[in-house]
């Protein structure tokens, strides 16, 4: 009985205060999930970020070769296409033909 009227005098005169701090402990909670969330992806950004940074220190003497051809090309020049017919039949019962072939083909 006294539990009773305990708990019809704490929703009585303390339920906009219950409901307020019910309210601002799951917002907390929200809050601290979603900021969780955010966080992992962050840190995955993060480490995306180091592995193209290191792939990309790596890849820079590639790089820094492709840029000076590229500054060696004359482009004032013509440059001419020199075409090789090419027949791609081949009897296949001699392969050392066909290989030897191909080889001189390709120089």
């Amino acid at each position: 009985m006294i539990q009773k009227n305990a708990k019809d005098l704490i929703f009585k005169y303390y339920k906009k205060d219950l409901y307020v701090w019910l309210g601002s402990v799951i917002l907390l909670g929200i809050s601290l999930l979603l900021s969780i969330i955010e966080y992992r992806k962050l840190m995955i950004n993060i480490q995306n970020k180091s592995a193209v940074d290191t792939s990309y220190f790596n890849l820079s003497n590639e790089i820094k070769k492709l840029k000076e051809g590229i500054e060696k090309l004359n482009l004032n020049k013509k440059y001419t296409k020199i075409s090789i017919p090419f027949n791609g039949t081949y009897d296949l019962r001699n392969i050392n033909k066909v290989v030897l072939e191909l080889e001189n083909l390709t120089k």
